[in-house]
């Protein structure tokens, strides 16, 4: 809980008035989810978008969040 709390305030410092807004809705199944969010400076302007997956815990607190960074790649 205290390393997700210091990146965020980290993400904050860096970066004052930056925000992240789902893009999606928040698809579930079991202790799992998974949504699309994109990132915004203060401008509103959008710099980045991805996808998260995180599980979470009986208590229904996260136990771990992994993002991934702009679009999925093309299938080749």
């Amino acid at each position: 809980r205290s390393a997700l709390s210091s990146h965020i305030g980290d993400f904050h410092a860096d970066d004052p008035g930056a925000y992240l807004q789902l893009a999606s809705g928040v698809d579930g199944h079991g202790n799992a989810v998974r949504f699309r969010w994109t990132l915004h400076k203060k401008t509103g302007d959008v710099v980045a978008e991805g996808t998260s997956f995180g599980r979470f815990s009986d208590d229904g607190l996260f136990t771990e969040v992994t993002g991934f960074f702009g679009p999925l790649p093309a299938l080749v």
